[in-house]
Parts: structure tokens; sequence; C-alpha cells
């Protein structure tokens, strides 16, 4: 693989089921000029963890947007859609900027 200064590097990768946890770290050999030898080099390694919902069948998601100087809560499904006729508390703290 050649990565360029100037463009995005895309990997595609087999996803296996249920994955929870994946680690990533990119190694590479650069010729040193100064030395004349291969040099390797490596990042540090970056974890993601994975959000799982297990075998769940009624999965939804809390939103929050802003749409023209409005905020609305979207309460959403496993796929992006809607879920109606669900019963949502909301508790809302206001603080002033002067508390940061």
């Amino acid at each position: 693989m050649k990565l360029h200064d100037d463009l995005e590097t895309l990997l595609a990768f087999q996803v296996p089921p249920n994955l929870e946890h994946i680690s990533v770290q990119v190694e590479c050999q650069i010729q040193n000029v100064t030395t004349k030898n291969l040099q390797t080099l490596s990042s540090q390694v970056k974890s993601f963890h994975i959000k799982h919902h297990g075998h769940q069948v009624n999965i939804s998601e809390l939103y929050l947007r802003r749409e023209n100087n409005h905020y609305y809560l979207y309460s959403l499904g496993r796929n992006g859609e809607p879920n109606q006729g669900k019963y949502v508390e909301v508790a809302v703290s206001l603080e002033n900027d002067e508390d940061y």
C-alpha cells in the first residue's frame, strides 16, 4: 500500500460478526537518506470500542439535533427509523458560560 501526503488512504476489510473491539496501528519502512538504510516506523495503537446491542430486538438511541436555532430530540431505531409512540422523560439544566 502506498500512502500519499495529499490523498486520503482507504483500506477495506471484512468485519467479523459481533465485533466488539478493534485496534489499529500503522507500521511502515522508509529509506533513511542520511544512513541509506531502511528504517521501520510505527504509530501508537488506536483502539475503538464498537457499540454492540447483542440480540436485542428493540433498539433505540436518542439524538439531539439543532435546526434553525431550535433543538429537537429524536428517538431513532436500529436503521434510523423514527420510534413513534415512545415516552421520553427529559430533564434540562441550564448553565452560564461564566461557570466554565
